[in-house]
């Protein structure tokens, strides 16, 4: 036990694949007779027997796959993934069809958990403990007349596909997902119908007696995905006494803005300091006279400023919109998030931010 919680909150996204955790569906297609698919074959992440087992059925020189056909889709960019594990064979390919005018691949060696290749896409993997692996593509597509995409999921072994199968080797899948997007998002369970997850939010309201309304800190640990400006503020509740700073504004810069009795005091932007998925801690610590951002450890914006809030600072947000009191959706992987009562020393905030 012990340990502080975490927040994973993201965007509205919607999962395309249909029948995500039932790859036995009739939905789920192979040509030539090429695979089979055991159902719940074995214990899946989520403590349920509920994941699949993807057969190399007896032929020789042919890839054992199956693929889900006729998948609508535009021209964007689009992330495919599914949880695999090895069984008797420990290769797994994700690639898209049709709707990309080069078919986007990524081959995965799940003995290892690395990428053994990809092609006109990117791909990644993560160890999700237990021999289980989220094998991740994305690519830009284009599609052909009609937009309808094919999404492929092909199994080998020792880095090999073309393999003679022997009807009972195969390799465990489970959470089968195909979104709109440039980053993979937690699991989205679908049956007959796409299924939209709508945005996630944070706030925390009433809590004065926690925000110094004359100097504080507030501190960010996060993992910044994707360009989708998010800030974290605390207010009175309105735009007259108002303090943020945003992750990332466009070309990936941070800005800092502390309103007060109805004056903007500060309203400052810096360069390009986010990189999409990378680590960051940040730090705004305000006071008359006094405020300083940092990320990282190194100073990034600060200034002199003078100001006085005339209203009480009680409205804790983590918000993706332009608003000084109302969630509107947040962007990233939140570590923490604290307020502090006083203006932290630059060396200070230096050493809290530093990874």
């Amino acid at each position: 036990g012990g340990g502080c919680g975490k927040l994973l909150l993201e965007p509205q996204r919607t999962n395309i694949a249909l029948r995500s955790q039932e790859l036995n569906n009739t939905i789920w297609t192979t040509e030539a007779s090429s695979a089979t698919v055991t159902a719940n074959a074995i214990t899946s992440k989520w403590g349920v027997v509920d994941a699949d087992k993807i057969v190399a059925s007896v032929s020789g020189g042919v890839t054992h796959y199956i693929r889900q056909a006729s998948i609508s889709v535009t021209a964007n960019i689009y992330t495919f993934s599914i949880l695999a594990k090895a069984d008797e064979w420990d290769t797994i390919e994700l690639r898209g069809t049709n709707f990309w005018a080069s078919n986007p691949i990524g081959i995965f060696d799940l003995s290892n958990g690395i990428v053994l290749s990809n092609l006109f896409a990117n791909a990644s993997i993560e160890d999700w403990g237990d021999g289980w692996y989220l094998c991740i593509v994305t690519a830009t597509t284009n599609p052909v007349v009609g937009g309808n995409g094919k999404f492929q999921i092909s199994i080998g072994n020792g880095g090999a596909l073309s393999l003679a199968g022997d009807g009972t080797s195969g390799v465990f899948v489970s959470d089968a997902q195909l979104e709109l997007g440039n980053y993979v998002t937690s699991r989205i369970v679908t049956l007959g119908t796409a299924v939209t997850r709508t945005q996630d939010s944070a706030s925390k309201t009433g809590i004065s007696s926690l925000i110094n309304s004359t100097e504080g800190t507030m501190l960010l640990e996060m993992r910044y995905e994707a360009q989708q400006t998010s800030r974290f503020v605390i207010s009175d509740g309105t735009s007259n006494n108002w303090i943020f700073f945003s992750y990332p504004e466009s070309n990936n810069q941070t800005r800092v803005r502390i309103a007060a009795s109805g004056v903007v005091a500060v309203n400052e932007t810096s360069g390009a300091v986010f990189t999409a998925n990378q680590n960051y801690k940040i730090a705004l610590a305000y006071k008359s006279g006094s405020w300083a951002l940092y990320i990282n450890g190194t100073s990034v914006l600060s200034g002199a400023q003078t100001f006085t809030f005339n209203g009480t600072l009680s409205v804790f947000l983590l918000s993706g919109g332009f608003s000084p009191g109302l969630p509107e959706g947040v962007y990233g992987k939140i570590s923490q998030a604290l307020l502090f009562k006083t203006r932290l020393t630059n060396a200070e905030l230096s050493a809290l931010t530093t990874l």
